[in-house]
Formats: structure tokens, sequence, C-alpha cells
């Protein structure tokens, strides 16, 4: 009757805690279910901001194809300035380097 009485509490013992992991689990599912539905609530967010940006690219592209040659006018003017500037400065450069050899 020992072993009887011994295997009835291992039993009563492993029961509880079965429940007990059985409960937790439970607990840990519904977490990763919120945890889940919140993910997916921020991925459609995400999409929906992904959609408004590839419009504004659509835009700007748009815009550009438009004003392009204006645009392009512009920067060639702008370019042409900074040349002039810069190829100065290396003729300058060039001189100082000749007159420092010559001396």
């Amino acid at each position: 009757m020992d072993t009887l009485a011994k295997s009835d509490i291992f039993f009563f013992i492993t029961s509880i805690a079965v429940i007990i992991l059985t409960i937790l689990g439970a607990i840990a599912l519904v977490y990763a279910i919120k945890l889940l539905r919140d993910a997916k609530a921020v991925m459609a967010e995400v999409k929906r901001q992904s959609e408004v940006i590839i419009s504004d690219i659509d835009d700007a592209r748009a815009y550009v194809k438009r004003e392009g040659l204006k645009l392009g006018a512009y920067l060639g003017i702008l370019g042409s300035f900074f040349r002039k500037r810069g190829a100065a400065k290396k003729r300058r450069v060039r001189e100082a380097e000749e007159v420092e050899s010559e001396e």
C-alpha cells in the first residue's frame, strides 16, 4: 500500500504540473496572437505609406519630364560657371608651380 500511495501522490503532482504548464502555454499563445496582430497592423501601415511614397515618386518623375528642359538649361548655366572657376584656379596653381620650379 505504500507503493500505491506514492504513485497516487506522483500522479496528483504530475496532473497539477500539467495543468499549470497548459495554463502558461495558453497565456503565451494569447500574447503571441496579440503580437502577430500588432505586426499585421504595422505591416498594413507600411504598405499604405509605401504606396504614398511610390505615388510621390511618380509625381516627381512626371514633373521632371515636364520641366526637364528648363532645369537642364539652368544646370548648364550653373555648371559652366563652376567649371570656369575651377579651370582658372588650376591655371593659377600651375603658374605658381612653374614660378617655383624656375627659382
